[in-house]
């Protein structure tokens, strides 16, 4: 872009409230682009001059966004631009709401488990050895320690991964940045008392039925620093890392009370105790006691991933122990992540029922059984049944959990699910026969049959490639057409590129915590995991690209090669005779 642009781009700047003009405007006046799937990209070097000078979480995020719609309202009477430069205007603008809104979403969680991460490191006297300086082999920290290796490799890569810890190889040092020793100067260990699931006491005091402990507690557990530094970078310092790890457990308590979902910008929310008032203003959500709209986009869309990690709680409270290689039991809290998993998958479902719409359509393709496996509390059931009824179709429900049975139970009562249900318990998707053997002797084929699942196969327990390939393969044979959505593993390299613009760091980490295995978009990773994709074409199944859809790119720029993995893929899986059938042969990535 030419000099001139820059220069009329930096005078719409000048309402900008923070000193990070400069930058800003060569990120607002660089080159931009259209991905493949007609997503506005801006340049690599602009993103990566934005997470490095640009601070966008919390309340900086709210003061972007806000100055961005002033942009663009600006743009709409002024017309300072040519029509070209307007356009790229917009689409870098389009990409920088995308950042600051994927941020305040995708950050409290991460913060949430770096504080538990920390508060045992600080007990074990970790992070006053990399406070000390120079790089530390993770093996021989382990061995130094007297703790696992295996759960020590996914603390530090975590770190790593966040911006906190410099790796070369198996060695790891203190990131050169304020934020990285600030975090580590100030980390101590949580008290034991806070060690447990805050959103109950939190409703409670919000309510006003609080036990004297209950509030004691609650105001307790929201009393942090009252100052922050400033600084540059998409790392977050203590202060900010303060509010992520609150904010979670409030939100997810304003969610319970219905408050969450309906709040919209400008609405008044007031009537909450001072202490978390103040981490709602500090952290974005409420100006004035009125939602911002950087607010609102974290009230409505934050529950899911918020829930999702914060049902962990468990495994935060034994972190100690995992960490020393003592075996306990531990068990995420089901009825609370089933919920969080329903309204994070809601999307990602709309895209598959929208893809089988376009399927039947297209082919002439007839089905009479809907299945859904990862069952939680129905939502791919609930949307079919909206489009097709139940008149000419049957319905089933399984689940390896008596929870998630019991809610869809509840909700089929409300008629929220089929009248017509059929509930298939303890069913663990790694064994097929459990539902194929329930459908049939309830008198139906499994030829032709739709399976729905939601990021319910890398729930399967020891995976290795033969043995997803094998579960692949039983359900193909049984006839079952096969539509899965799962998110893509993504290792530091990625993390670290794309700052907070997935929650993938968090997600990946508690699903190592208990034994979960996510896999690559894409080919195989390090450790040899084949592709979802792969495993299900080597299974027998044909995963047809023009049925199949993804959620977002994790880059925001288009990448040398070519490849930028999404957030996750919603598969879609017919066998193999069904696709030559339909004429779909050769498919240029059936096991790519």
């Amino acid at each position: 872009m030419p000099d001139s642009f820059s220069k009329r781009v930096y005078q719409f700047l000048e309402a900008y409230p923070h000193a990070h003009r400069t930058e800003l405007t060569r990120v607002l006046a660089s080159k931009t682009s259209l991905s493949t799937s007609g997503f506005p990209y801006i340049s690599q070097s602009s993103f990566q001059l934005f997470l490095q000078e640009v601070p966008h979480l919390f309340a900086y995020g709210k003061d972007l966004l806000d100055w961005l719609a002033n942009l663009e309202e600006g743009l709409k009477h002024s017309h300072p631009f040519q029509k070209s430069e307007n356009i790229s205007l917009q689409k870098a603008i389009f990409v920088l709401r995308n950042v600051v809104q994927s941020a305040g979403i995708c950050a409290p969680p991460d913060h949430w488990i770096l504080k538990h991460i920390l508060s045992v490191h600080s007990k074990l006297g970790m992070v006053q050895l990399f406070l000390d300086g120079g790089f530390i082999d993770r093996d021989e920290l382990a061995d130094k320690l007297g703790v696992d290796r295996k759960h020590l490799s996914w603390d530090l890569s975590f770190l790593h991964s966040r911006g906190y810890l410099r790796c070369r190889g198996s060695r790891y040092s203190l990131a050169q940045c304020f934020q990285a020793v600030d975090i580590f100067q100030k980390a101590e260990s949580l008290q034991e008392k806070f060690l447990t699931d805050m959103v109950d006491p939190i409703v409670k005091v919000i309510q006003g039925n609080s036990s004297s402990t209950e509030e004691n507690l609650v105001r307790e557990f929201y009393n942090y620093p009252e100052t922050e530094h400033i600084h540059k970078s998409w790392q977050a310092d203590h202060f900010q890392v303060g509010i992520g790890y609150r904010l979670v457990p409030t939100v997810l308590s304003l969610r319970v009370l219905n408050i969450a979902s309906t709040a919209e910008p400008g609405v008044k929310l007031s009537g909450f105790f001072p202490e978390m008032t103040r981490l709602l203003e500090d952290a974005g959500v409420l100006q004035d006691d009125s939602v911002t709209a950087f607010g609102a986009r974290i009230l409505n869309r934050g529950p899911g991933p918020f829930g999702i990690i914060h049902a962990y709680v468990p495994y935060m409270r034994e972190l100690e122990n995992k960490l020393r290689g003592k075996a306990t039991s531990t068990h995420v809290q089901r009825t609370k992540n089933i919920a969080a998993s329903q309204a994070a998958n809601r999307k990602t479902f709309e895209m598959g029922n929208d893809s089988l719409d376009r399927f039947c359509n297209e082919q002439s393709f007839d089905y009479r059984v809907f299945i859904e496996h990862a069952l939680g509390q129905g939502e791919a059931t609930r949307q079919r049944l909206e489009r097709t009824g139940e008149e000419n179709m049957q319905y089933f429900g399984a689940d390896l959990e008596d929870a998630a049975i019991d809610a869809a139970l509840e909700l089929q009562k409300q008629k929220v699910l089929p009248a017509n249900m059929i509930f298939v318990r303890r069913a663990d998707i790694a064994n097929p026969d459990a539902v194929i053997t329930a459908v049939r002797d309830k008198g139906f084929s499994t030829v032709d049959a739709v399976m729905f699942v939601g990021n319910g196969f890398h729930e399967i327990r020891g995976q290795t490639n033969a043995k997803i390939i094998d579960v692949f393969r039983k359900y193909c044979e049984a006839g079952f057409l096969l539509i899965f959505t799962e998110e893509s593993a993504l290792g530091d390299h990625d993390l670290l590129s794309t700052g907070w613009n997935t929650y993938h760091a968090g997600f990946r980490y508690v699903h190592e915590l208990s034994g979960q295995g996510l896999r690559p978009a894409a080919g195989a990773d390090r450790e040899g995991r084949y592709s979802w994709k792969i495993c299900a074409s080597l299974g027998g199944y044909a995963v047809l690209p023009k049925y199949s859809a993804h959620t977002r790119t994790i880059y925001p720029f288009p990448r040398k090669g070519g490849y930028n993995p999404p957030i996750s893929m919603t598969y879609f899986c017919v066998p193999e005779s069904l696709a030559r059938k339909l004429g779909f042969y050769p498919l240029s990535w059936t096991r790519s």
